[in-house]
């Protein structure tokens, strides 16, 4: 009985032990995840905290897609049989085929299934031949990626760099980077958990080809039509907010 009592009586100083070995092991695992989190936080209070995202938009590599769609054919497709690059149009039936076979084989989920019913049932009310059908599903299909990137850069992008494109889409022959540099300066000050340097907050643009060097205008940067469509996007869809940044 006296042994009972005194191992419950060491019961909560065990607990604690357990509980410091293991934050320390987790510390020293994930001490660069961690690291690299805190690194993002812009605020703690009450409501949790809050941490900076990642400016990273994905570059589509050619060689990343399915050979059919455009992308490299692996060096060892003809001993393996898979399909090679070639255009749809141009392929003989045989081989447009295989191509139908290895992009229906892609990964989908029941979600997609059941959107491809909603589809199919949409289309056949369509008066259409087979080859205006095509071009309507291909606009279709460009008009949802659009809109996709429009909505993924949504939730990155910061204020001043909205702030910056509606500035340019007043001006005629763009802006000095000077000047564009500057609006980057106030806001860094008023906003120190902006961690991104000058040349990363524009660069963010650059990548989205929302912006470009002016045309005649060296050292100077103008929106393009895409950035304009941006623009567009937010009001369309009522996404013209104020952000942090």
């Amino acid at each position: 009985m006296e042994i009972l009592i005194a191992a419950l009586a060491s019961w909560p100083a065990m607990m604690a032990m357990t509980i410091v070995v293991l934050v320390v092991v987790v510390l020293v695992m994930f001490h660069g995840q961690l690291a690299q989190k805190l690194s993002r936080m812009t605020r703690a209070g009450r409501d949790g905290f809050q941490f900076e995202q990642h400016q990273q938009l994905p570059d589509v590599k050619p060689e990343a897609l399915p050979a059919a769609l455009g992308g490299e054919a692996a060096p060892d497709s003809a001993a393996s049989g898979s399909v090679p690059t070639a255009a749809l149009s141009g392929a003989t039936p045989e081989v447009a085929g295989g191509m139908y076979q290895q992009l229906m084989q892609l990964p989908i989920t029941a979600s997609v299934l059941e959107r491809e019913k909603v589809i199919h049932g949409r289309v056949a009310g369509f008066d259409l031949n087979n080859e205006q059908l095509k071009e309507v599903l291909i606009r279709g299909l460009a008009s949802a990626n659009v809109d996709l990137e429009f909505m993924r850069t949504a939730l990155l992008i910061y204020g001043s760099q909205l702030n910056l494109l509606v500035a340019l889409s007043g001006r005629v022959g763009g802006m000095p980077r000077g000047e564009a540099e500057a609006l980057f300066n106030s806001v860094k000050e008023s906003w120190p958990m902006l961690k991104r340097t000058f040349e990363e907050w524009l660069g963010f643009l650059v990548r989205a080809q929302f912006i470009v060097e002016a045309n005649g205008h060296v050292g100077h940067v103008d929106i393009t039509q895409v950035g304009t469509d941006f623009l567009k996007f937010l009001l369309d869809q009522r996404l013209a907010h104020e952000r942090a940044g």
